[in-house]
């Protein structure tokens, strides 16, 4: 037996026939312990005259092994095309299932033998007969990503919205394999997006899942629903994408208005899991797309407490300012500039003498050297003695502080006016800078060049002060540059500027 067994599979009828003469009572029916015969092994080899001449002295090609696997079975797993043509001639049937439910189609596909496939298509093959699993060979396809075999069985009139066991569909095993080209001819073929599995799972969750960012993509600007909530764990895609730390997802989704509030059956929103894994953008996404920072998981904690539990500092400051009256408009600031600022306008307030005018020459040096660039502006030990004196020996900037006008000066070298230069800095790009002098004449002329809020602006102090007069002049300043700045209506509580 194992020597006509090894004959057949090779291919070499003239042995066969050797063996006919040398033993006159050998037994070309013979079957081994797994059912097979002779002429299981020449259709796997792709053998037809074997087949032809085994079948002369009787075999039958209708014989299938234990597994009710027949002969155009075996061929079909090999690519053995001409076989199975021969087969389909002598009448053998195309649609014959073994024990698991396959038939033909369902084994080509799995191997990718994408001729064989054609030609049954072609044949009139039973596309949509389902394994015990209730897989078709469409899906059998779409799941090991063979898309010329997708589109064969597609074009051939395979049922596109056929559903396995667990409720799945072509569309969701070529989404959850990643196999882009796969979903694109499903799609194109009219394959419905929206097919639920059986634990509620659309093919945008399986993508989300597994991280499959370009077919997630191309499932969202093909249409599917991102709001479908799963049943078991209460995630809607958007969870799943938060999980995964999708970013360009998350906010393409954002942008198509999805829910972004929706909770799981954990308690868990998507501001939540994003503000605990630190997805600081993703964060951004959400608060833009309108999601609450109030919500609260188990025991009242909020994202912001999440974020500073896992030390995400950053994402906690955002989310407290996006609490109460002041979150809206601080929301509206995260909304990205759809060009880059060609050059970031910085306007520097201070009192004469504080050294706004040393800062500007040590940036332009670069961020780092400007740190040990000494300052070329040297005052006179005249300018100097009179500037640290003032009220009980200490220094009384009167120029920055609200009281009566005064025409003296005691830094001989202050800026006149308004300096307004055009740099390029390393590491930050075009600046304009604008240094405001600290001489209180100016002030008055300051209106006309101040309440521009697409700007930096930087008030600058002297550590050399005493700590009283510090904060009188931070303070100070900050109210002079507030209230230059033009409300937006409606005002807020106590009529106080919604944008500052």
């Amino acid at each position: 037996m194992a020597a006509l067994f090894g004959a057949s599979e090779e291919g070499n009828l003239q042995g066969i026939k050797d063996l006919v003469k040398m033993a006159q009572n050998i037994d070309l029916l013979a079957i081994n312990k797994h059912g097979e015969t002779a002429l299981h092994n020449a259709a796997s080899g792709g053998h037809t005259e074997i087949i032809k001449y085994l079948q002369s002295k009787g075999a039958d090609v209708n014989v299938v092994d234990k597994n009710l696997d027949g002969l155009i079975y075996w061929a079909a797993r090999q690519g053995q095309q001409e076989v199975i043509k021969y087969l389909k001639e002598e009448n053998v049937s195309l649609d014959t299932q073994n024990k698991s439910g396959e038939c033909a189609l369902h084994v080509a596909a799995r191997y990718g033998h994408s001729a064989v496939i054609a030609y049954l298509v072609s044949e009139g093959a039973e596309l949509n007969l389902q394994d015990t699993l209730g897989d078709t060979a469409l899906h059998s396809a779409a799941w090991h990503g063979f898309n010329q075999i997708v589109a064969s069985l597609s074009s051939g009139g395979a049922d596109l919205n056929k559903q396995n066991k667990d409720g799945e569909t072509s569309l969701h095993c070529a989404a959850a394999r990643g196999y882009l080209d796969s979903v694109k001819t499903l799609l194109d073929s009219g394959a419905p997006i929206n097919q639920l599995d059986k634990i509620g799972c659309t093919a945008l969750h399986l993508a989300c899942n597994r991280r499959h960012s370009n077919i997630a993509m191309l499932l969202i600007h093909a249409g599917c629903n991102i709001d479908t909530v799963e049943k078991e764990s209460g995630d809607s895609p958007l969870n799943c994408a938060v999980k995964e730390g999708m970013t360009a997802v998350v906010q393409t989704m954002c942008g198509y208005g999805c829910q972004p509030n929706v909770v799981n059956k954990v308690g868990l929103s998507p501001l939540h899991i994003a503000s605990k894994d630190g997805q600081s953008e993703i964060v951004r996404a959400l608060l833009l797309r309108g999601a609450n920072p109030d919500l609260y998981y188990k025991d009242g904690v909020t994202a912001e407490i999440m974020a500073l539990a896992q030390g995400f500092t950053d994402i906690s400051d955002i989310l407290s300012k996006v609490k109460g009256d002041r979150g809206e408009v601080y929301v509206s600031q995260l909304v990205p500039l759809p060009q880059a600022l060609s050059r970031i306008k910085l306007k520097v307030f201070g009192a004469s003498g504080v050294g706004k005018t040393t800062f500007i020459e040590s940036m332009k040096c670069g961020m780092f050297s400007g740190f040990f660039r000494r300052s070329s502006t040297r005052l006179s030990s005249q300018s100097a003695t009179s500037m640290t004196k003032g009220r009980d020996g200490k220094l009384s900037r009167q120029y920055s502080l609200p009281i009566p006008l005064t025409y003296s000066v005691s830094n001989p070298t202050y800026t006149k006016g308004i300096n307004v230069q055009q740099t390029s800095i390393s590491g930050i790009g075009e600046l304009s800078i604008w240094d405001f002098s600290g001489y209180e004449p100016y002030y008055m002329l300051y209106d006309h060049f101040m309440g521009d809020t697409n700007c930096i602006n930087i008030v600058m102090f002297n550590l050399c002060d005493d700590v009283a007069e510090q904060v009188a002049q931070v303070i100070f300043w900050l109210g002079f540059i507030k209230g230059r700045i033009s409300p937006q209506l409606p005002l807020g509580k106590f009529n106080k500027k919604n944008d500052v």
